[in-house]
């Protein structure tokens, strides 16, 4: 959809709220909460900036101490 949006000349992609985890109940499904330095968020952030396009997405973030940040 990145590469759709930049070919269409869009300046600006926005994804649904946790539409890269799945909206479900973090506490309950660890296995969907991220963490920004996994390798999974840095292939992203990598592949982000290599386009002329911005882009946003909503994840839920591992906590250190508490429970998971949904942002």
């Amino acid at each position: 959809m990145i590469l759709e949006a930049h070919d269409a000349g869009c300046e600006l992609v926005v994804f649904p709220e946790m539409s890269l985890n799945g909206y479900l109940a973090p506490t309950v499904y660890d296995d969907r909460v991220a963490t920004l330095d996994s390798p999974q968020m840095l292939e992203l952030i990598k592949f982000g900036a290599s386009r002329s396009v911005e882009w946003l997405f909503g994840i839920v973030e591992r906590a250190p101490v508490s429970k998971p940040y949904i942002m």
